[in-house]
């Protein structure tokens, strides 16, 4: 038997050759997509940033001018956002086969996924991308497996993280051979991280080389600071490589390595432990391989990245592809011409009512000269009068004549073009960015019922982004999945876990327990645990507790007359769902009154906590009061039992006197029969005499006929 060991591992790859690949996958993307990219980044600005509404040409039109920003495209994103705040996405993992303890391992996957976007903040990333991908078409996030606490040298053990990507349409390419949504097919992806240049040199020690920025903007701020760009290359590596079986000679226990888990020397320790190779088996393989490059080339050691995904998740607000070229779109872009119009026009009416009424003398110089700050100021200031000069018409005699102003122009007038254009182009915005939400406007005379189809009309404007990113949380359970089964491998080890309701727990993986049939089997197997990935999303205005609190009250009041108990559960858990201040006391009453009828399950925490009361109440003597209520028990007791014992003697005593009655009973009959007996004897054997004395004169008088024949004869 070889060591595999000693085979080698595959030679790397060439750095040199991966940093030139990145570098033409990275020029190659951005002259394609560079476009795109602008048209994104510039939506972003129109909707976010103040005045990036007249960035670009447009603004310079209406130079030296009033301009004017009521930006109206900001409250359609913003409901959409609010949509999704008030109805986050989460990831649940679901069994795929029935196997001994795959239910709770995929309790136990949730309840980590939950822990582990806490922990990391993971929820900003998610809102970050998400709020990306509706004002500019494009946002993204990724996940990283870490050291649990890097300032202790003891503990190796890892977690996974979440960490934001913002500009994502200026940061993230992904392979543009990758067609799908999620980019699960995708063989390569670059992330471009700016970092301030003390950041660069404290980080890699090295002088700064930024990596290319290759994408153009529309529009350059004048205050920008300075950074150092570097690129993260994710690529996968697909290789087939050696599955190997091992037996344990002395327990019959079995494990499977890949080659590349076993260093040199390994497998000779492992035959002087007793371990014997079973079996080999080539299998394919996929790991994911990243590099940090800037424009010098490799500043940090190549990583392996836990799992077989890249990383790294995109979320679009609405995404095709046209001709053979991937583009989106976010909810502000077709509103832009709109909003700009409305902008100008409004402008110009501002500009139109700042002049009038007052209309513009039309005056000589000599008549202003030295009076002018007067006239320049006159509306500012608003003087009620301002001077003119005498005007001299005759040199020789000094004739002087007193000469108001020439004429006048008259203040300008809103043109009716304009009021139609600004009429329009804000009913435009309205309906291109549905910010007119008349479903929350609450009505007299209007059913429950209608209001709920007006507001599930207006939800149904913003599914296709909630859907979207629908998908997104799908592939980052996916993506999260394939690194817990390398990151969470340990046996035995407890990891932290939360519900979505904030509670925390522990669960210890690898945990060896039996079914009731005498099964054993390993809980909270991750590795080795096949589970799907579900991301649901539901109505948007009518949240999930609100509906559960009025479904709960629903069937509490039509439950209450035939089963008051079930009712009595239902109202726990509306009472439970209920959003409000000071519920929090109570809340915890009804989750401890419904554990203890069975309703809910209890945390492992709480399970604890129980057990401990149970047996501190049982340790500690009772109170005065407590010993006084169980002394009246224990009588009000022993009086049940005494009672219960005296009927049970009085039963006895009938049982025993109706015996007596029949044995006496048996007695008289038996002497009746015994009588009854005698009699019919007596009665039998005097028969018995007669007959027999019958039959003897029947023999005499047989002998007489006899005689008398032969002496006849």
């Amino acid at each position: 038997m070889a060591d595999p060991s000693e085979q080698g591992d595959d030679e790397p790859q060439d750095v040199d050759g991966l940093f030139n690949r990145a570098l033409d996958q990275y020029h190659t993307l951005c002259t394609v997509q560079q476009e795109e990219r602008a048209r994104s980044l510039q939506a972003r600005r129109f909707a976010t940033i103040p005045g990036a509404q007249w960035e670009g040409a447009w603004g310079d039109a209406f130079a030296n001018s009033i301009m004017v920003e009521v930006n109206k495209v900001a409250r359609g994103t913003e409901k959409i956002i609010d949509d999704y705040r008030a109805n986050r996405l989460t990831v649940e993992f679901r069994t795929v086969n029935d196997n001994p303890g795959d239910e709770e391992t995929a309790e136990t996957l949730n309840g980590l996924f939950l822990a582990d976007v806490y922990l990391s903040k993971g929820q900003q990333a998610f809102d970050c991308g998400f709020e990306e991908a509706v004002t500019g078409g494009m946002g993204a996030w990724r996940l990283v497996n870490r050291y649990v606490d890097e300032y202790d040298e003891d503990d190796d053990s890892q977690c996974i993280g979440i960490e934001v990507l913002p500009d994502a349409d200026q940061r993230v390419f992904f392979d543009p051979d990758a067609l799908l949504y999620d980019k699960s097919d995708a063989k390569w992806c670059i992330v471009v991280t700016p970092m301030s240049p003390a950041a660069y040199k404290e980080t890699y020690k090295d002088d700064p080389a930024s990596w290319p920025q290759d994408l153009l903007k529309a529009h350059y701020d004048w205050y920008t600071p300075d950074l150092v760009r570097i690129a993260e290359y994710y690529h996968k590596i697909e290789e087939t490589e050696d599955r190997l079986t091992f037996e344990h000679t002395l327990t019959g226990d079995r494990k499977k390595l890949w080659r590349s888990e076993l260093q040199a020397g390994d497998f000779k320790d492992m035959q002087t432990q007793g371990w014997r190779q079973m079996g080999r088996k080539p299998v394919k393989r996929c790991r994911v391989e990243k590099l940090t490059f800037s424009l010098a080339g490799e500043v940090a050691p190549r990583q392996m990245i836990a799992g077989t995904e890249i990383p790294v998740i995109p979320v679009y607000g609405k995404r095709w592809y046209v001709d053979n070229l991937e583009r989106w779109r976010g909810h502000v872009a077709l509103s832009m011409d709109a909003q700009r119009l409305y902008n100008a026009s409004l402008s110009r009416l501002a500009e139109t009512s700042a002049y009038s009424p007052i209309g513009r003398p039309i005056l000589t110089p000599e008549q202003v000269q030295g009076h002018e700050d007067e006239w320049a100021n006159a509306n500012i200031d608003r003087l009620p009068y301002v001077l003119v000069n005498k005007v001299t018409t005759n040199s020789e005699t000094g004739e002087t004549i007193l000469q108001g102003p020439l004429g006048t122009l008259d203040p300008p007038s809103v043109a009716p073009a304009t009021a139609a254009l600004l009429q329009l182009m804000a009913s435009d915005i309205a309906e291109l960015t549905t910010n007119t939400d008349n479903s929350v406007e609450v009505k007299s005379n209007v059913s429950a019922e209608a209001m709920d189809i007006a507001a599930t009309r207006t939800d149904a404007k913003s599914f296709t982004y909630m859907d979207n990113m629908r998908q997104s949380m799908q592939r980052t359970g996916e993506v999260y999945q394939s690194m817990a089964k390398e990151v969470y491998a340990e046996v035995g080890r407890r990891v932290p876990t939360m519900t979505e309701d904030g509670q925390h727990g522990f669960a210890t993986l690898g945990e060896e327990r039996a079914t009731p049939k005498g099964v054993l089997y390993a809980a909270n197997d991750i590795a080795g645990t096949k589970l799907n990935v579900i991301a649901d999303v539901t109505e948007a205005t009518s949240t999930r507790r609100d509906k559960t609190v009025k479904a709960c009250m629903s069937a509490a009041a039509a439950l209450g007359p035939i089963d008051p108990q079930g009712a009595q559960v239902l109202t726990g858990i509306a009472f439970m769902n209920m959003d409000g201040e000071g519920l929090d006391d109570a809340k915890d009453w009804w989750r401890q009154r419904l554990i203890q009828q069975g309703a809910i399950k209890p945390t492992p925490q709480e399970q604890q906590a129980m057990a401990e009361a149970a047996q501190q109440q049982g340790q500690q003597p009772p109170s005065p009061q407590a010993q006084v209520l169980q002394a009246q028990t224990e009588k009000e007791q022993a009086l049940t039992v005494k009672a219960q014992a005296d009927a049970q003697l009085s039963k006895s005593q009938a049982i025993k006197n109706l015996a007596e009655a029949h044995a006496k009973g048996r007695e008289t009959d038996l002497a009746h029969a015994q009588a009854l007996h005698d009699a019919t004897k007596d009665t039998i054997d005097a028969q018995l005499k007669a007959e027999a004395q019958r039959v003897g004169n029947l023999h005499k008088l047989n002998s007489i006929f006899g005689a008398q024949a032969e002496a006849v004869g």
